[in-house]
């Protein structure tokens, strides 16, 4: 029998200059225990410290966005990531399903309060400043969810919803077992008909009858889907309106906050976009995630605001095209907030001359400081490709905005310590 000194074992096979080994000894995380301090209960079960199942989704994000199972099993047993995560040799570590509970649990807010958290800290150590020149940009990443077709849309949404009303409709449980690509294309006009007037004979049957709380979201869900592919003429007739006639369509009944949106026609699927707010030293001072059919100049400002609630004085934010609108740059201007971006060319002509706003974008897009923002806001796509590419936001692991907004937030946090072990070396 041998009794083991974990750390004397750790000292002896780690390697110091490992990325994780060094966030474990520079940066402390306790502070997350004193987040949910208010969550937990002194009576009850054994808990694992919050810290520690933060550790475990640290390594989960840091190694590209693990499955809870998977970043569980690899915790048990790769010893630096034991060291990483404070565990002794001998220690216990608790089950994959810990990793959804604490996530539903702290909820977007305390993980938002854990990532500014850290950029406090970063901006205590020096390497952010609250007049820090903001640099921004947004990326689009997959949702997990798949296209499926506008029947089987309201196939499943009406599944639902007699499913919550706890009534059952033989006509709907045949149709089930039907799919488009076996149909001809007037057998799936058809269809469409016959499932709105099911949704018709639901809504009636809704005002009639009480049904429970669980029912009203899905209920709520099926009048949108209706509504946006759907219209019921004078005469009685459904027409199936055009693709370009509602925006902003429900694409999934699995997650209700996906959007069809991509760079080019042909790249175009079910996504969420996530905008970052970069300073000039590389660190991500602030992000968010919106549904992928949010324009960037709408939610500049909101982004923004959140940067001056945290201390940060904002005094320029450097842009592409997207974020050089007329009206944000007047906006922000009144807030002391200077946008630095390329015009819009259908703003050029009428506005440049007449607009003080825009003769003075106009007058400041010619200097060489102008040049020297534009090519230190080029590093923030290596930095969103980071994110996207090794830290686990090429597609949503979890389904909703919020969880996916949890998702984002773990990985601009690994973004930041792996960028501050660096600068600090």
């Amino acid at each position: 029998m041998k009794f083991i000194n974990s750390e004397d074992l750790y000292q002896r096979f780690l390697n110091p200059q490992s990325i994780l080994v060094k966030i474990h000894d520079m940066i402390d995380f306790a502070f997350v225990n004193e987040l949910c301090e208010d969550i937990y209960v002194e009576e009850g079960q054994h808990a694992y410290l919050p810290e520690l199942v933060f550790r475990v989704s640290f390594i989960q994000f840091f190694k590209g966005g693990l499955s809870d199972n998977e970043a569980v099993r690899q915790c048990r047993t790769n010893l630096e990531y034991r060291y990483f995560c404070n565990l002794a040799i001998d220690d216990e570590l608790f089950d994959d399903c810990k990793l959804s509970r604490f996530r539903q649990e702290l909820g977007v807010k305390r993980f938002k309060s854990i990532f500014d958290t850290i950029v406090e800290k970063i901006k205590e150590a020096g390497f952010i400043s609250k007049e820090d020149v903001q640099y921004l940009d947004s990326f689009l990443f997959l949702a997990d969810v798949k296209i499926i077709s506008m029947n089987a849309l309201l196939s499943k949404s009406i599944q639902q919803v007699l499913t919550d009303l706890e009534v059952k409709d033989n006509d709907i449980e045949e149709d089930r077992k039907t799919k488009d690509f076996d149909l001809s294309e007037e057998q799936q006009k058809k269809r469409f008909s016959f499932l709105v007037q099911k949704a018709q004979e639901i809504f009636a049957l809704a005002k009639k009858k009480k049904f429970p709380p669980s029912a009203e979201k899905s209920l709520a869900i099926l009048k949108r889907i209706v509504k946006e592919r759907a219209e019921i003429e004078d005469g009685g007739d459904i027409r199936k309106k055009e693709a370009n006639e509602e925006k902003d369509k429900i694409v999934n009944v699995s997650d209700t906050d996906a959007r069809m949106m991509g760079k080019k026609k042909n790249e175009v699927n079910p996504s969420y976009k996530s905008f970052v707010a970069m300073n000039k030293e590389n660190f991500i001072t602030g992000t968010d995630v919106t549904i992928a059919t949010v324009y960037d100049g709408h939610h500049t400002p909101i982004l923004i605001d959140d940067l001056k609630s945290r201390g940060f004085t904002v005094p320029q934010c450097v842009g592409d095209t997207h974020f050089g609108d007329m009206d944000l740059r007047r906006r922000m201007a009144e807030q002391r907030t200077q946008i630095i971006a390329p015009y819009r060319q259908n703003q050029i002509i009428n506005s440049c001359m007449t607009e003080d706003v825009m003769i003075e974008a106009w007058s400041y897009n010619h200097t060489e400081e102008y040049k020297e923002h534009r090519r230190i806001r080029s590093h923030i796509e290596p930095k969103q490709g980071e994110m996207k590419n090794f830290h686990g936001m090429k597609r949503a692991k979890c389904r909703g905005l919020g969880r996916v907004k949890i998702q984002n937030y773990m990985s601009a946090i690994v973004t930041n310590c792996k960028r501050w072990v660096a600068v600090a070396a």
